[in-house]
């Protein structure tokens, strides 16, 4: 009999391992102010995330909100020019990627890379 206990959120080894990779491009849409921002969901809890935000697009915000109004409202975003970059430490089951603003203009889009540890979804906090 194995005595096998899954890895969970305060499993120090899996945060200081190097992660699976997991790595997207995501386009982001007009957003008409009621949008909820483009979802990126991982397989598995995050260790790190690097995010760039693709040159000669429009800026977009990282948010771990839903609502992309709520998150410009209460300004807990991250914004990304064209060509930034963002690294960020953080165990995270998914992220939104949204426009800075709302309304029409140009599409931005972002690539990003996730480090991931062998923790599941379901044993993680919402992000």
């Amino acid at each position: 009999m194995s005595n096998f206990v899954k890895p969970g959120l305060g499993s120090v080894g899996q945060y200081q391992m190097s992660g699976k990779p997991q790595v997207k491009t995501v386009a982001v849409g007009n957003d008409t102010g009621s949008g909820y921002g483009q979802m990126v969901e991982f397989s598995t809890v995050t260790n790190r995330i690097t995010i760039k935000s693709k040159a000669s697009t429009g800026n977009v915000i990282v948010h771990f909100k839903a609502s992309a109004s709520a998150a410009r409202a209460a300004g807990e975003y991250y914004l990304l020019e064209g060509g930034d970059s963002l690294t960020l430490e953080a165990r995270a089951s998914k992220i939104y990627i949204s426009k800075e603003t709302t309304g029409a203009g140009s599409d931005g889009s972002v690539s990003l890379c996730a480090e991931l540890t062998n923790i599941d979804q379901v044993i993680s906090y919402e992000s």
